[in-house]
């Protein structure tokens, strides 16, 4: 399916020819291709404010300010809205001015939902359902891609609906790339979103903008300043904001495709965690202890238990051998 992408993208003209040489149909063609060749996502980021909140901007509210950048990360594999494995680590202060640094993991395996924090009262674990828990899909890396707005996929409303859609115009600067404007449309043709899609970067989004149909004013965007090509013809953003929010996102490494398993998006308690379950509606804390007498039995049990299958086994070939010696 990618070759086939990759084909298309030479044939249309990726390279920074005019919006005439791509229809809306290979447009849609190369969409679904760019969806699909993602399986599965790594990712190592900062997320930060720009300008960053000051202690007056917190002041009487009792609320904490970030003092660093929030160091991050986020990976998930298909079906994405069923595994999820994030972490953060970040500086934070109150209004008195008083510092400790929270690290925070979330794991999803697409039916329990485990957290593990870290901080000034030590390790703290939760097991439940609660998918409320889970990092917002277009506040993480993913909200910058084509996969914005996943589960819906644009590739599939297009080919529904492809009335709703068209490709305007002539080529733009957009964030430095060359791009051309993908507008959604309303039954009455009011635009209420554009999609801008860099030519020289496989059609990769390079911002979405939310518009206001009745007047045509831009309500707010989601900005990228910056793709990477991470695997052949897959390019992935590694820098954008939402100036709205002032929101920043800054990628370190991304990789993709790794073939992650089920149990990878599973968090393991450390030794000393408190764990409220919710499911088993009970509290506990990991005991070295426990685990230490737990692995002792083990390892007085588990040779005993070889050894008597051992015997048995050994028996019943020496019962075996009477009979015979008998017939």
């Amino acid at each position: 399916m990618w070759i086939e992408l990759l084909s298309l993208i030479f044939l249309v003209g990726a390279g920074g020819g005019g919006s005439d040489q791509v229809t809306l149909d290979e447009l849609q063609a190369i969409l679904a291709g760019m969806e699909s060749a993602i399986q599965d996502v790594q990712v190592e980021y900062d997320w930060y404010l720009d300008p960053p909140m000051t202690l007056d901007d917190i002041a009487g509210t009792g609320h904490l300010r970030a003092v660093s950048r929030s160091h991050e990360s986020f990976a998930t594999a298909r079906p994405f809205s069923e595994r999820q494995l994030t972490s953060t680590t970040v500086d934070l202060e109150d209004e008195y001015g008083q510092g400790f640094t929270a690290k925070d993991r979330l794991s999803f395996n697409g039916t329990v939902v485990k957290t593990l924090r870290s901080n000034k009262a030590g390790l703290e674990g939760t097991i439940s359902k609660n998918t409320g828990m889970l990092r917002s899909w277009p506040l993480s890396p993913m909200g910058f891609t084509i996969l914005r707005d996943y589960p819906s996929l644009l590739s599939e409303e297009m080919a529904k609906n492809p009335n709703g859609f068209k490709i305007e115009k002539g080529i733009r600067q957009v964030n430095g790339f060359n791009a051309i404007s993908l507008a959604l449309m309303l039954p009455d043709g009011a635009v209420y979103k554009r999609i801008y899609l860099s030519v020289d970067h496989g059609y990769a989004p390079v911002r979405f903008a939310y518009i206001q149909p009745k007047s045509g004013e831009l309500n707010w965007a989601v900005e990228v300043q910056s793709l990477e090509e991470v695997s052949k013809g897959i390019w992935f953003p590694m820098k954008g904001n939402i100036p709205d929010s002032n929101n920043v996102y800054e990628a370190r490494t991304v990789q993709l495709n790794r073939g992650l398993p089920e149990e990878y998006f599973n968090i393991e308690f450390p030794l000393g965690t408190k764990v409220v379950d919710h499911i088993a509606d009970r509290q506990y804390v990991v005991d070295p202890e426990e685990a230490h007498f737990g692995r002792l039995v083990l390892a007085i049990v588990l040779p005993l238990v070889i050894a008597g299958a051992l015997l048995v086994a050994l028996g019943k070939r020496l019962r075996r051998k009477r009979r015979l010696s008998q017939t």
